[in-house]
């Protein structure tokens, strides 16, 4: 009786966050004519994109019963860094590889204090967040970072295969298969399941 309870009150907040959504988007295109416009889902398709990639990131660290506050102030910083770096001249590659660096940085540190520090992960990625944060805004002083024309970026941000399906659209999926065949048909997927479940039995 207990479980049938829990599994109509999970459905309907399920369902009830489906009905939010359709109610925002009837709402929304009342409001505005342009709201289904082909030029309005196409940005929205390639910011939720770029959203659904982070997110399947983060993911992994839900799954083993962690959390990861930081997240938003790290690609910041490290879209910060990636800017400035090709603003000064440097090839596109260079600079997406110092922005990655950056971000990998903030998760050692992160992940380090957690692992042994013994810091909750609240605690740590609340801090690593204050301080990403922090240095975005000391080295942008709250300006946004200029980019000259770049044609690697447009043609990796802004093509459209088959002038239909934008770019990001297609990261973010073969970003979703792998990390689902990571985590269901691979040993680092067992284990991370495995952590979540129980942290000293996956030891």
């Amino acid at each position: 009786m207990e479980n049938q309870k829990r599994l109509r009150a999970s459905t309907l907040q399920q369902f009830a966050a489906f009905a939010s959504l359709i109610l925002m988007v009837i709402l929304f295109s009342i409001l505005s004519p342009y709201f289904f416009s082909y030029d309005n889902l196409i940005t929205v398709i390639k910011q939720t994109s770029v959203i659904g990639i982070i997110a399947i990131g983060v993911t992994f660290v839900i799954i083993t019963g962690g959390i990861d506050l930081s997240l938003g102030s790290v690609v910041a910083v490290s879209g910060v860094v990636a800017g400035f770096t090709l603003a000064a001249g440097a090839p596109n590659i260079i600079g997406i590889l110092v922005g990655a660096m950056i971000g990998l940085l903030c998760g050692v540190i992160s992940g380090f204090l957690v692992a042994f520090g013994d810091l909750p992960a609240f605690i740590a990625t609340l801090g690593m967040m204050m301080s990403a944060r922090g240095m975005s805004l000391v080295l942008t002083k709250g300006r946004p970072v200029y980019l000259a024309q770049n044609k690697t970026f447009n043609l990796v941000y802004n093509y459209d295969l088959f002038k239909v399906i934008p770019l990001p659209v297609i990261y973010l999926v073969i970003i979703a298969v792998l990390a689902h065949f990571i985590l269901k048909r691979t040993a680092i997927g067992r284990y991370v399941f495995a952590t979540g479940s129980n942290e000293e039995a996956a030891r």
